[in-house]
């Protein structure tokens, strides 16, 4: 887990992902984000190269506990191979960001901020 910005964090993911990594990356993203307060958190799966329905269910599992704290939640990364893999599989992302690049990402976190700081500023 990466501290990108204030209130952003980045996770990139690497390799495959089991039902225990899964677990661990899950445990670690509630405390990081919970410890930095955390408003945004980008996925980054820039360093997956194989998506299966498990793993698929992994990164849907990821998403939406860092949405069930209250956390902002963009997907970066996502190769034609890995969106086509996940298509095909039916998985839904219910509406989070998905973006090219890690750049993308973290823009998307600004503005996200921005509207934030907007509405409260109201």
């Amino acid at each position: 887990m990466v501290e990108l910005w204030d209130d952003v964090l980045a996770l990139p993911i690497v390799g495959m992902v089991d039902s225990r990594r899964a677990d661990e990356m899950i445990a670690d993203l509630l405390e990081r984000v919970t410890q930095a307060r955390a408003r945004c958190v980008i996925i980054d799966l820039t360093g997956v190269e194989l998506v299966d329905t498990a793993t698929a269910g992994h990164f849907l599992r990821l998403v939406a506990t860092t949405r069930l704290v209250g956390t902002f939640c963009v997907i970066t990364g996502l190769n034609p191979r890995l969106a086509a893999a996940m298509t095909e599989l039916g998985v839904d992302l219910g509406g989070t960001p998905t973006l090219a690049t890690l750049k993308d990402g973290l823009k998307a976190c600004f503005a996200h901020l921005g509207r934030v700081a907007a509405r409260r500023s109201q």
